[in-house]
């Protein structure tokens, strides 16, 4: 949003083309045009925010995904490494203690990072 007390044309084709401007408003601007545009805008924004959050989201499961696919060819490489993955979870559970619980949020099956490294 540009608000200004200079109205070239020239300015004005500018500040568009060099600035992605959403509206162009010259003195003496009415309150409640401006109230509104401001309002539309933040909802912009907000709609925007939810879209990089959507796709922030998409990338983290698909990130786990590959990194599962790829812990997954490792134990299928031998008998050695078969079932790896849940001895490093199993593992990492006794190391906390009884009860403790490895949450997605913390780190979701641990044993496929380590196997993946």
């Amino acid at each position: 949003m540009v608000l200004t007390g200079y109205a070239e044309m020239n300015v004005v084709v500018k500040a568009i083309n060099q600035g992605e401007v959403y509206r162009f408003f010259t003195k003496p601007w009415d309150g409640e045009e401006l109230r509104q545009a401001l309002r539309k805008i933040v909802e912009r924004l907000n709609e925007d925010r939810n879209r990089v959050a959507a796709v922030g989201a998409q990338l983290l499961q698909a990130n786990l995904d590959t990194v599962m696919a790829l812990a997954e060819a490792i134990e299928l490489k031998d008998h050695y490494t078969k079932g790896h993955c849940s001895r490093v979870r199993e593992g990492l559970q006794l190391a906390n203690g009884p009860g403790v619980e490895l949450g997605p949020r913390i780190l979701p099956r641990p044993g496929l990072y380590q196997s993946a490294a």
